[in-house]
Protein backbone atom coordinates (compact mmCIF):
# COMPACT_ATOMS: atom_id res chain seq x y z
CA UNK A 1 0.00 0.00 0.00
CA UNK A 2 1.31 3.44 -0.97
CA UNK A 3 -0.26 6.16 1.17
CA UNK A 4 -0.46 9.93 0.66
CA UNK A 5 -0.64 11.75 4.02
CA UNK A 6 -2.30 15.18 4.25
CA UNK A 7 -3.88 17.68 6.64
CA UNK A 8 -7.29 18.88 5.36
CA UNK A 9 -6.74 22.54 6.27
CA UNK A 10 -3.35 22.75 4.54
CA UNK A 11 -3.63 20.52 1.47
CA UNK A 12 -6.27 22.57 -0.36
CA UNK A 13 -6.03 25.90 1.41
CA UNK A 14 -5.92 29.55 0.43
CA UNK A 15 -3.00 30.31 2.71
CA UNK A 16 0.19 31.84 1.40
CA UNK A 17 3.29 29.66 1.86
CA UNK A 18 5.99 31.13 4.05
CA UNK A 19 9.62 30.41 3.23
CA UNK A 20 11.25 32.14 6.18
CA UNK A 21 10.38 33.22 9.67
CA UNK A 22 7.59 31.86 11.82
CA UNK A 23 4.48 30.47 10.20
CA UNK A 24 1.45 31.58 12.27
CA UNK A 25 -1.00 28.89 13.42
CA UNK A 26 -4.65 29.03 12.45
CA UNK A 27 -7.07 27.89 9.78
CA UNK A 28 -6.05 28.49 6.17
CA UNK A 29 -9.25 27.45 4.41
CA UNK A 30 -8.68 23.85 3.31
CA UNK A 31 -11.18 21.08 3.98
CA UNK A 32 -12.03 17.45 3.28
CA UNK A 33 -14.51 18.50 0.63
CA UNK A 34 -11.82 20.57 -1.09
CA UNK A 35 -9.52 17.56 -0.84
CA UNK A 36 -12.10 15.41 -2.62
CA UNK A 37 -11.58 17.57 -5.71
CA UNK A 38 -7.87 16.73 -5.61
CA UNK A 39 -8.16 12.96 -5.14
CA UNK A 40 -7.57 12.32 -8.88
CA UNK A 41 -4.17 14.00 -8.49
CA UNK A 42 -3.24 11.70 -5.59
CA UNK A 43 -4.37 8.62 -7.47
CA UNK A 44 -2.58 9.73 -10.64
CA UNK A 45 0.69 10.05 -8.72
CA UNK A 46 0.43 6.31 -8.07
CA UNK A 47 -0.89 6.15 -4.50
CA UNK A 48 -3.48 3.61 -3.43
CA UNK A 49 -4.58 5.18 -0.13
CA UNK A 50 -4.99 8.55 1.50
CA UNK A 51 -4.28 9.28 5.17
CA UNK A 52 -6.31 12.31 6.26
CA UNK A 53 -5.79 14.21 9.51
CA UNK A 54 -8.71 14.27 11.99
CA UNK A 55 -11.78 16.36 11.18
CA UNK A 56 -14.27 15.80 14.00
CA UNK A 57 -15.53 18.98 15.67
CA UNK A 58 -12.55 20.81 17.16
CA UNK A 59 -11.54 23.79 19.23
CA UNK A 60 -11.65 27.07 17.30
CA UNK A 61 -7.84 27.30 17.13
CA UNK A 62 -7.15 23.63 16.37
CA UNK A 63 -6.64 23.70 12.60
CA UNK A 64 -4.89 20.31 12.86
CA UNK A 65 -7.93 18.51 14.29
CA UNK A 66 -6.44 16.99 17.46
CA UNK A 67 -8.37 19.06 20.07
CA UNK A 68 -11.80 17.40 19.93
CA UNK A 69 -14.86 19.15 21.33
CA UNK A 70 -17.55 16.85 19.95
CA UNK A 71 -17.18 13.26 18.72
CA UNK A 72 -20.70 13.23 17.23
CA UNK A 73 -20.28 15.74 14.41
CA UNK A 74 -17.84 16.93 11.79
CA UNK A 75 -15.96 20.21 12.00
CA UNK A 76 -17.41 22.69 9.47
CA UNK A 77 -13.97 24.21 8.82
CA UNK A 78 -12.09 20.93 8.44
CA UNK A 79 -14.79 18.99 6.60
CA UNK A 80 -16.35 21.90 4.71
CA UNK A 81 -19.93 23.10 4.34
CA UNK A 82 -22.33 23.45 1.43
CA UNK A 83 -25.09 26.06 0.90
CA UNK A 84 -28.10 25.25 3.02
CA UNK A 85 -26.21 23.16 5.57
CA UNK A 86 -26.14 24.13 9.22
CA UNK A 87 -22.39 24.35 10.11
CA UNK A 88 -23.22 23.40 13.70
CA UNK A 89 -24.91 20.15 12.66
CA UNK A 90 -22.76 18.10 10.31
CA UNK A 91 -23.42 14.43 11.13
CA UNK A 92 -20.75 11.76 10.84
CA UNK A 93 -22.77 10.17 8.04
CA UNK A 94 -21.57 12.92 5.68
CA UNK A 95 -18.31 10.97 5.56
CA UNK A 96 -20.09 8.90 2.93
CA UNK A 97 -19.12 11.64 0.47
CA UNK A 98 -15.44 10.99 1.12
CA UNK A 99 -15.98 7.21 0.94
CA UNK A 100 -17.72 7.46 -2.42
CA UNK A 101 -15.07 9.80 -3.86
CA UNK A 102 -12.23 7.53 -2.72
CA UNK A 103 -13.98 4.49 -4.14
CA UNK A 104 -14.32 6.30 -7.46
CA UNK A 105 -10.57 6.95 -7.44
CA UNK A 106 -9.63 3.49 -6.13
CA UNK A 107 -8.20 4.91 -2.92
CA UNK A 108 -8.44 3.42 0.55
CA UNK A 109 -9.00 5.73 3.55
CA UNK A 110 -6.90 5.94 6.70
CA UNK A 111 -8.74 7.91 9.38
CA UNK A 112 -6.86 9.66 12.17
CA UNK A 113 -8.72 8.73 15.37
CA UNK A 114 -8.09 10.62 18.66
CA UNK A 115 -9.57 8.61 21.57
CA UNK A 116 -6.99 9.46 24.26
CA UNK A 117 -8.02 13.03 25.10
CA UNK A 118 -10.39 15.94 24.52
CA UNK A 119 -9.97 19.70 24.80
CA UNK A 120 -10.52 21.20 28.25
CA UNK A 121 -13.50 23.22 26.93
CA UNK A 122 -15.46 20.03 26.22
CA UNK A 123 -18.71 20.16 28.28
CA UNK A 124 -18.17 16.61 29.59
CA UNK A 125 -15.39 17.77 31.88
CA UNK A 126 -17.74 19.89 33.99
CA UNK A 127 -20.97 17.88 33.99
CA UNK A 128 -21.73 15.34 36.73
CA UNK A 129 -22.75 12.59 34.30
CA UNK A 130 -19.22 12.30 32.92
CA UNK A 131 -17.30 12.96 36.13
CA UNK A 132 -15.73 9.49 36.19
CA UNK A 133 -14.75 9.64 32.53
CA UNK A 134 -11.60 11.52 33.58
CA UNK A 135 -8.81 11.14 36.11
CA UNK A 136 -9.35 13.63 38.95
CA UNK A 137 -7.43 14.84 41.98
CA UNK A 138 -8.73 15.23 45.51
CA UNK A 139 -10.36 18.55 44.52
CA UNK A 140 -12.26 16.97 41.66
CA UNK A 141 -10.14 18.61 38.96
CA UNK A 142 -8.68 16.71 35.98
CA UNK A 143 -5.17 15.54 36.82
CA UNK A 144 -4.00 13.58 33.77
CA UNK A 145 -3.31 15.20 30.43
CA UNK A 146 -1.86 14.49 27.01
CA UNK A 147 1.93 14.65 27.55
CA UNK A 148 1.45 17.18 30.32
CA UNK A 149 -0.49 19.66 28.13
CA UNK A 150 -3.25 20.92 30.41
CA UNK A 151 -5.40 21.95 27.45
CA UNK A 152 -5.89 18.29 26.54
CA UNK A 153 -7.60 16.25 29.24
CA UNK A 154 -7.01 12.51 29.23
CA UNK A 155 -10.05 10.20 28.99
CA UNK A 156 -10.16 7.29 31.44
CA UNK A 157 -10.59 4.44 28.97
CA UNK A 158 -10.57 1.94 31.84
CA UNK A 159 -13.92 3.39 32.94
CA UNK A 160 -16.41 1.15 31.19
CA UNK A 161 -18.99 3.78 30.07
CA UNK A 162 -16.22 5.94 28.58
CA UNK A 163 -14.65 2.98 26.82
CA UNK A 164 -17.95 1.75 25.41
CA UNK A 165 -18.80 5.21 24.08
CA UNK A 166 -15.48 5.51 22.24
CA UNK A 167 -15.83 1.97 20.88
CA UNK A 168 -19.34 2.72 19.59
CA UNK A 169 -17.98 5.85 17.94
CA UNK A 170 -15.28 3.80 16.21
CA UNK A 171 -17.92 1.39 14.92
CA UNK A 172 -19.84 4.33 13.43
CA UNK A 173 -16.70 5.38 11.55
CA UNK A 174 -15.73 1.93 10.23
CA UNK A 175 -18.21 1.83 7.30
CA UNK A 176 -16.51 4.88 5.82
CA UNK A 177 -12.85 3.96 6.31
CA UNK A 178 -10.37 1.11 5.77
CA UNK A 179 -7.72 1.78 8.42
CA UNK A 180 -8.04 3.36 11.86
CA UNK A 181 -4.87 5.16 12.96
CA UNK A 182 -4.99 5.64 16.74
CA UNK A 183 -3.37 8.91 17.78
CA UNK A 184 -1.16 8.66 20.89
CA UNK A 185 -2.06 5.01 21.35
CA UNK A 186 0.63 4.96 24.04
CA UNK A 187 -1.80 6.80 26.30
CA UNK A 188 -4.75 4.48 25.69
CA UNK A 189 -5.51 1.52 27.90
CA UNK A 190 -4.01 -1.73 26.58
CA UNK A 191 -7.32 -3.51 27.13
CA UNK A 192 -9.09 -0.74 25.19
CA UNK A 193 -6.69 -1.11 22.25
CA UNK A 194 -7.14 -4.87 22.19
CA UNK A 195 -10.93 -4.57 22.35
CA UNK A 196 -10.92 -1.85 19.69
CA UNK A 197 -8.90 -4.05 17.33
CA UNK A 198 -11.20 -7.03 17.90
CA UNK A 199 -14.36 -5.00 17.26
CA UNK A 200 -12.91 -3.36 14.14
CA UNK A 201 -12.03 -6.80 12.72
CA UNK A 202 -15.51 -8.10 13.55
CA UNK A 203 -17.17 -5.14 11.83
CA UNK A 204 -14.96 -5.24 8.72
CA UNK A 205 -12.70 -8.22 8.23
CA UNK A 206 -10.08 -6.45 6.12
CA UNK A 207 -9.94 -3.26 8.22
CA UNK A 208 -6.79 -2.48 10.20
CA UNK A 209 -5.88 -0.68 13.42
CA UNK A 210 -2.51 1.10 13.51
CA UNK A 211 -1.17 2.65 16.71
CA UNK A 212 1.09 5.62 17.32
CA UNK A 213 3.58 4.61 20.00
CA UNK A 214 5.97 7.50 19.80
CA UNK A 215 8.35 9.31 22.13
CA UNK A 216 9.69 12.52 20.63
CA UNK A 217 13.42 13.22 21.02
CA UNK A 218 12.81 16.44 22.94
CA UNK A 219 10.33 14.67 25.20
CA UNK A 220 12.80 11.86 25.90
CA UNK A 221 15.47 14.37 26.89
CA UNK A 222 13.07 16.36 29.08
CA UNK A 223 13.69 16.02 32.81
CA UNK A 224 9.90 15.79 33.32
CA UNK A 225 9.57 12.65 31.21
CA UNK A 226 9.53 10.36 34.25
CA UNK A 227 6.40 12.09 35.54
CA UNK A 228 4.61 11.45 32.21
CA UNK A 229 5.13 7.69 32.20
CA UNK A 230 2.17 7.23 34.54
CA UNK A 231 -0.11 8.53 31.74
CA UNK A 232 1.07 5.83 29.30
CA UNK A 233 -1.82 3.48 30.04
CA UNK A 234 -0.92 1.19 27.13
CA UNK A 235 1.96 -0.08 29.29
CA UNK A 236 1.47 -2.34 32.29
CA UNK A 237 3.26 -1.69 35.58
CA UNK A 238 6.36 -3.74 34.71
CA UNK A 239 6.65 -2.08 31.29
CA UNK A 240 6.37 1.36 32.85
CA UNK A 241 9.11 0.45 35.31
CA UNK A 242 11.30 -0.77 32.44
CA UNK A 243 10.77 2.55 30.67
CA UNK A 244 11.74 4.42 33.85
CA UNK A 245 14.98 2.44 34.00
CA UNK A 246 15.68 3.29 30.37
CA UNK A 247 15.20 6.98 31.11
CA UNK A 248 17.29 6.91 34.27
CA UNK A 249 20.13 5.11 32.49
CA UNK A 250 19.83 7.40 29.46
CA UNK A 251 19.13 4.76 26.82
CA UNK A 252 19.37 5.68 23.15
CA UNK A 253 16.01 6.77 21.77
CA UNK A 254 16.06 4.10 19.07
CA UNK A 255 16.28 1.39 21.73
CA UNK A 256 13.36 2.97 23.58
CA UNK A 257 11.28 3.22 20.41
CA UNK A 258 11.92 -0.45 19.64
CA UNK A 259 10.85 -1.43 23.15
CA UNK A 260 7.55 0.46 22.75
CA UNK A 261 6.75 -0.94 19.32
CA UNK A 262 7.72 -4.56 19.93
CA UNK A 263 5.58 -4.59 23.09
CA UNK A 264 2.46 -4.19 20.96
CA UNK A 265 3.61 -6.68 18.34
CA UNK A 266 3.51 -9.58 20.79
CA UNK A 267 7.09 -9.32 21.98
CA UNK A 268 10.39 -10.40 20.43
CA UNK A 269 9.10 -13.96 19.97
CA UNK A 270 6.21 -12.75 17.84
CA UNK A 271 3.26 -14.57 19.39
CA UNK A 272 0.25 -13.66 17.19
CA UNK A 273 -2.06 -14.36 20.13
CA UNK A 274 -0.60 -11.52 22.18
CA UNK A 275 -0.35 -8.63 19.73
CA UNK A 276 -2.51 -5.64 20.64
CA UNK A 277 -3.01 -3.80 17.34
CA UNK A 278 -2.35 -4.71 13.70
CA UNK A 279 0.69 -2.48 13.42
CA UNK A 280 2.45 0.70 14.49
CA UNK A 281 3.73 3.72 12.63
CA UNK A 282 7.40 2.89 12.53
CA UNK A 283 9.10 5.71 14.41
CA UNK A 284 12.04 3.43 15.13
CA UNK A 285 12.72 3.09 11.41
CA UNK A 286 12.20 6.82 11.01
CA UNK A 287 15.09 7.45 13.40
CA UNK A 288 17.22 5.26 11.13
CA UNK A 289 16.03 7.14 8.03
CA UNK A 290 16.69 10.54 9.61
CA UNK A 291 20.18 9.52 10.70
CA UNK A 292 21.12 8.28 7.24
CA UNK A 293 19.56 11.34 5.59
CA UNK A 294 21.67 13.68 7.75
CA UNK A 295 24.82 11.70 7.04
CA UNK A 296 24.19 11.60 3.30
CA UNK A 297 23.37 15.32 3.28
CA UNK A 298 26.59 16.13 5.06
CA UNK A 299 28.64 13.88 2.78
CA UNK A 300 26.96 15.31 -0.32
CA UNK A 301 27.56 18.89 0.73
CA UNK A 302 31.16 18.12 1.62
CA UNK A 303 31.85 16.38 -1.69
CA UNK A 304 30.58 19.42 -3.58
CA UNK A 305 32.64 21.99 -1.69
CA UNK A 306 35.83 21.33 -3.64
CA UNK A 307 33.97 22.03 -6.92
CA UNK A 308 31.94 24.96 -5.65
CA UNK A 309 32.28 28.52 -6.93
CA UNK A 310 30.55 31.69 -5.67
CA UNK A 311 27.05 32.27 -6.98
CA UNK A 312 23.33 31.82 -6.23
CA UNK A 313 22.68 29.13 -3.65
CA UNK A 314 26.26 29.32 -2.34
CA UNK A 315 27.59 30.70 0.93
CA UNK A 316 31.03 32.26 0.48
CA UNK A 317 32.81 32.90 3.76
CA UNK A 318 35.98 34.96 4.16
CA UNK A 319 37.71 34.67 7.53
CA UNK A 320 40.61 36.72 8.90
CA UNK A 321 42.96 35.00 11.28
CA UNK A 322 46.65 34.72 12.08
CA UNK A 323 46.54 30.94 12.09
CA UNK A 324 48.81 29.00 9.77
CA UNK A 325 45.72 27.05 8.70
CA UNK A 326 42.02 27.70 9.30
CA UNK A 327 39.29 25.05 9.32
CA UNK A 328 35.51 25.52 9.29
CA UNK A 329 33.48 23.01 11.30
CA UNK A 330 29.81 23.31 10.32
CA UNK A 331 26.29 21.89 10.06
CA UNK A 332 24.41 22.42 6.80
CA UNK A 333 21.01 22.90 8.40
CA UNK A 334 19.58 23.39 11.88
CA UNK A 335 19.76 20.15 13.79
CA UNK A 336 21.83 18.45 11.08
CA UNK A 337 25.01 16.47 11.54
CA UNK A 338 28.27 18.39 11.81
CA UNK A 339 31.37 17.84 9.73
CA UNK A 340 33.99 15.62 11.29
CA UNK A 341 36.33 17.69 13.48
CA UNK A 342 38.27 19.81 12.74
CA UNK A 343 36.18 20.40 9.61
CA UNK A 344 37.14 21.62 6.15
CA UNK A 345 40.44 23.30 5.45
CA UNK A 346 39.89 26.83 4.16
CA UNK A 347 42.05 28.18 1.34
CA UNK A 348 44.01 31.45 1.22
CA UNK A 349 41.89 34.12 -0.44
CA UNK A 350 42.82 37.09 -2.59
CA UNK A 351 42.82 39.21 0.59
CA UNK A 352 46.08 38.98 2.46
CA UNK A 353 45.61 37.29 5.83
CA UNK A 354 42.12 36.06 4.94
CA UNK A 355 40.95 32.49 4.40
CA UNK A 356 38.00 31.56 2.18
CA UNK A 357 35.62 28.74 1.36
CA UNK A 358 32.49 28.23 -0.81
CA UNK A 359 29.72 26.05 0.66
CA UNK A 360 26.72 25.03 -1.51
CA UNK A 361 24.07 25.58 1.15
CA UNK A 362 21.38 28.06 2.11
CA UNK A 363 21.96 27.98 5.87
CA UNK A 364 24.91 26.91 8.02
CA UNK A 365 25.85 26.96 11.68
CA UNK A 366 29.60 26.97 12.17
CA UNK A 367 32.71 27.62 14.19
CA UNK A 368 36.38 27.85 13.21
CA UNK A 369 39.59 26.29 14.44
CA UNK A 370 43.29 26.05 13.68
CA UNK A 371 43.04 22.26 13.78
CA UNK A 372 44.49 21.89 17.27
CA UNK A 373 43.27 23.60 20.42
CA UNK A 374 42.25 27.07 19.29
CA UNK A 375 38.62 27.76 18.42
CA UNK A 376 36.59 30.76 17.29
CA UNK A 377 33.04 29.84 18.20
CA UNK A 378 31.33 33.16 18.95
CA UNK A 379 31.68 32.75 22.72
CA UNK A 380 30.37 29.13 22.54
CA UNK A 381 27.18 30.23 20.70
CA UNK A 382 28.54 29.38 17.22
CA UNK A 383 27.96 31.54 14.16
CA UNK A 384 24.97 31.27 11.84
CA UNK A 385 24.49 32.31 8.21
CA UNK A 386 20.87 31.97 7.08
CA UNK A 387 21.00 32.79 3.38
CA UNK A 388 23.31 32.44 0.36
CA UNK A 389 25.75 35.26 -0.26
CA UNK A 390 29.23 36.53 0.51
CA UNK A 391 30.18 37.08 4.17
CA UNK A 392 33.31 38.04 6.03
CA UNK A 393 34.21 37.37 9.64
CA UNK A 394 36.79 39.38 11.54
CA UNK A 395 37.29 39.61 15.30
CA UNK A 396 33.92 37.99 15.97
CA UNK A 397 32.06 40.40 13.68
CA UNK A 398 30.17 38.56 10.93
CA UNK A 399 29.13 40.85 8.06
CA UNK A 400 27.16 40.26 4.89
CA UNK A 401 28.97 41.76 1.89
CA UNK A 402 26.53 40.56 -0.73
CA UNK A 403 23.31 38.61 -0.31
CA UNK A 404 22.11 36.36 -3.15
CA UNK A 405 19.33 37.89 -5.24
CA UNK A 406 17.34 34.69 -5.46
CA UNK A 407 16.05 32.11 -2.99
CA UNK A 408 15.18 29.58 -5.69
CA UNK A 409 18.20 27.36 -4.99
CA UNK A 410 16.97 27.06 -1.40
CA UNK A 411 13.78 25.43 -2.58
CA UNK A 412 14.52 23.94 -5.99
CA UNK A 413 17.61 22.53 -7.56
CA UNK A 414 17.98 23.69 -11.18
CA UNK A 415 18.48 20.13 -12.43
CA UNK A 416 17.98 16.68 -11.06
CA UNK A 417 20.15 14.08 -12.79
CA UNK A 418 19.02 11.11 -10.74
CA UNK A 419 18.23 7.67 -12.13
CA UNK A 420 16.49 4.91 -10.23
CA UNK A 421 15.95 1.26 -10.83
CA UNK A 422 13.31 0.65 -13.50
CA UNK A 423 11.17 -1.58 -11.31
CA UNK A 424 10.12 -0.26 -7.89
CA UNK A 425 10.77 -3.66 -6.36
CA UNK A 426 13.98 -4.73 -8.13
CA UNK A 427 17.16 -3.08 -6.86
CA UNK A 428 19.26 -5.13 -9.28
CA UNK A 429 18.24 -2.79 -12.09
CA UNK A 430 19.82 0.19 -10.36
CA UNK A 431 22.50 1.64 -12.59
CA UNK A 432 23.74 4.65 -10.69
CA UNK A 433 25.41 5.77 -7.52
CA UNK A 434 22.22 6.70 -5.67
CA UNK A 435 21.55 3.06 -4.78
CA UNK A 436 25.10 2.65 -3.52
CA UNK A 437 24.69 5.80 -1.41
CA UNK A 438 21.54 4.42 0.23
CA UNK A 439 22.73 0.82 0.46
CA UNK A 440 23.60 1.26 4.14
CA UNK A 441 20.09 2.57 4.80
CA UNK A 442 18.50 -0.38 3.00
CA UNK A 443 20.69 -2.85 4.87
CA UNK A 444 19.88 -1.37 8.28
CA UNK A 445 16.14 -1.21 7.55
CA UNK A 446 16.23 -4.85 6.46
CA UNK A 447 17.81 -5.85 9.77
CA UNK A 448 15.27 -3.71 11.60
CA UNK A 449 12.28 -5.38 9.88
CA UNK A 450 13.63 -8.85 10.63
CA UNK A 451 13.38 -8.11 14.35
CA UNK A 452 9.57 -7.89 14.13
CA UNK A 453 7.03 -10.69 13.56
CA UNK A 454 5.89 -10.94 9.94
CA UNK A 455 2.23 -10.26 10.80
CA UNK A 456 2.94 -6.86 12.44
CA UNK A 457 2.51 -3.96 10.02
CA UNK A 458 5.16 -1.22 10.12
CA UNK A 459 4.19 1.75 7.92
CA UNK A 460 7.31 3.61 6.75
CA UNK A 461 7.49 7.38 6.39
CA UNK A 462 10.18 9.96 5.66
CA UNK A 463 8.56 12.68 7.77
CA UNK A 464 5.15 13.81 8.96
CA UNK A 465 3.29 16.74 10.51
CA UNK A 466 5.19 16.41 13.80
CA UNK A 467 8.74 16.25 12.42
CA UNK A 468 11.12 18.29 10.30
CA UNK A 469 10.44 17.81 6.62
CA UNK A 470 12.79 15.37 4.95
CA UNK A 471 13.88 18.14 2.56
CA UNK A 472 15.37 20.09 5.47
CA UNK A 473 17.01 16.98 6.88
CA UNK A 474 18.60 16.38 3.47
CA UNK A 475 20.11 19.86 3.43
CA UNK A 476 17.48 21.01 0.90
CA UNK A 477 18.94 18.66 -1.73
CA UNK A 478 15.97 17.30 -3.64
CA UNK A 479 17.96 14.63 -5.45
CA UNK A 480 18.88 13.17 -2.07
CA UNK A 481 15.20 13.17 -1.01
CA UNK A 482 14.42 11.19 -4.16
CA UNK A 483 17.16 8.66 -3.44
CA UNK A 484 16.00 8.09 0.12
CA UNK A 485 12.31 7.92 -0.83
CA UNK A 486 13.01 5.33 -3.53
CA UNK A 487 15.17 3.26 -1.19
CA UNK A 488 12.65 3.29 1.68
CA UNK A 489 9.73 2.38 -0.58
CA UNK A 490 11.76 -0.37 -2.21
CA UNK A 491 12.65 -2.11 1.04
CA UNK A 492 9.14 -1.51 2.46
CA UNK A 493 7.62 -3.42 -0.44
CA UNK A 494 10.06 -6.28 0.00
CA UNK A 495 8.81 -6.73 3.57
CA UNK A 496 5.15 -5.94 2.72
CA UNK A 497 4.95 -2.75 4.75
CA UNK A 498 3.04 0.38 3.62
CA UNK A 499 4.93 3.46 2.45
CA UNK A 500 3.65 6.91 3.47
CA UNK A 501 4.54 10.14 1.65
CA UNK A 502 3.70 13.42 3.39
CA UNK A 503 1.97 16.02 1.22
CA UNK A 504 4.32 18.41 -0.56
CA UNK A 505 7.33 16.10 -0.44
CA UNK A 506 6.92 15.51 -4.17
CA UNK A 507 7.32 19.28 -4.67
CA UNK A 508 10.37 19.59 -2.45
CA UNK A 509 8.55 21.67 0.17
CA UNK A 510 10.87 22.66 2.98
CA UNK A 511 11.50 25.10 5.79
CA UNK A 512 14.65 26.69 7.14
CA UNK A 513 14.56 26.17 10.88
CA UNK A 514 14.31 23.11 13.04
CA UNK A 515 10.66 22.97 14.15
CA UNK A 516 11.83 22.34 17.73
CA UNK A 517 13.72 25.64 17.79
CA UNK A 518 10.71 27.99 17.84
CA UNK A 519 7.23 28.42 19.24
CA UNK A 520 4.61 26.80 16.99
CA UNK A 521 7.51 25.39 15.01
CA UNK A 522 5.41 22.47 13.78
CA UNK A 523 3.62 24.95 11.52
CA UNK A 524 6.80 25.11 9.46
CA UNK A 525 6.21 21.48 8.49
CA UNK A 526 2.50 22.14 7.84
CA UNK A 527 2.63 24.94 5.31
CA UNK A 528 -0.06 25.06 2.59
CA UNK A 529 0.48 22.89 -0.46
CA UNK A 530 1.63 24.85 -3.52
CA UNK A 531 -0.84 24.14 -6.30
CA UNK A 532 -0.51 24.89 -10.00
CA UNK A 533 3.12 26.08 -10.11
CA UNK A 534 5.06 25.13 -13.21
CA UNK A 535 8.41 25.39 -11.43
CA UNK A 536 7.50 22.26 -9.43
CA UNK A 537 6.48 20.04 -12.34
CA UNK A 538 9.94 18.55 -12.86
CA UNK A 539 10.02 17.58 -9.21
CA UNK A 540 6.70 15.71 -9.57
CA UNK A 541 8.08 13.88 -12.61
CA UNK A 542 11.22 12.94 -10.69
CA UNK A 543 9.33 11.72 -7.61
CA UNK A 544 6.84 9.54 -9.52
CA UNK A 545 9.73 8.06 -11.46
CA UNK A 546 11.70 7.42 -8.28
CA UNK A 547 8.82 5.77 -6.44
CA UNK A 548 6.91 3.97 -9.15
CA UNK A 549 9.52 3.52 -11.87
CA UNK A 550 7.50 5.11 -14.65
CA UNK A 551 6.79 8.52 -16.17
CA UNK A 552 3.21 7.49 -16.90
CA UNK A 553 2.09 8.56 -13.42
CA UNK A 554 3.42 12.09 -13.82
CA UNK A 555 1.92 12.43 -17.31
CA UNK A 556 -1.49 11.88 -15.72
CA UNK A 557 -0.82 13.74 -12.47
CA UNK A 558 0.65 16.95 -13.92
CA UNK A 559 -2.54 18.08 -15.72
CA UNK A 560 -4.43 17.68 -12.46
CA UNK A 561 -1.75 19.53 -10.49
CA UNK A 562 -1.68 22.48 -12.91
CA UNK A 563 -5.42 22.68 -13.55
CA UNK A 564 -6.42 22.59 -9.90
CA UNK A 565 -4.30 25.70 -9.48
CA UNK A 566 -4.30 27.77 -6.33
CA UNK A 567 -7.40 27.44 -4.13
CA UNK A 568 -8.37 31.08 -4.64
CA UNK A 569 -8.95 30.16 -8.30
CA UNK A 570 -10.89 26.98 -7.58
CA UNK A 571 -13.04 25.41 -10.25
CA UNK A 572 -15.26 22.38 -10.19
CA UNK A 573 -13.26 19.30 -11.03
CA UNK A 574 -15.90 16.60 -11.04
CA UNK A 575 -17.45 17.17 -14.45
CA UNK A 576 -14.41 17.56 -16.69
CA UNK A 577 -11.20 15.66 -17.25
CA UNK A 578 -7.83 17.36 -16.74
CA UNK A 579 -7.20 17.07 -20.46
CA UNK A 580 -10.40 18.96 -21.22
CA UNK A 581 -9.55 21.71 -18.78
CA UNK A 582 -6.09 22.14 -20.26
Amino acid sequence: MDVYHLLPDRFRSAGTPCYDGEFPPGFYGGSVRETIDALPYIRALGFSAVFIGPFLFNHEHAYHGYHTLDFERLDPRLFGTRPGENPAELPLELMAELRQACDTNNLKIIFDFVPNHIHRDHPWIRDAEHRDWFFRDSHGEPCKFFLGCRELVKINLNHRPAREYILRLAMRLIPYIDVLRVDHALGCSKDFLRELTQQVHAAKADALVLGEFWVDENLWRDSNFLSLIDTFDALDLSEKEQLRVMKTENYELQVVQHFLQITFAGGEDGNPQTFIVDGALDFEANLIIQRHAKRLARDSICSRISKCVPGPGVITLLYKSGWQQSYIHFSVNPGGLWTDSPGFAMKPSCREGWWGINIPASCITFCLTNGTNDWDNNSTQNYTIDSPGVFDLEDGNLKCIHRSDTIVPRVLEPECRVHFWGSPVDANECSCGEYLATEGLIRELSTHFERYPHYFILPQFLDNHDTNRIMLTCGNQYSLVLSIAAAVRHISRQFNHPFFLYYGTELGMTHFKDIRSMEYGDNQARQPFRWGRKEYTQHIVSMTGALFGSSTNSEIALPWYLSLGSPDQRTTTTTTTPEQRL
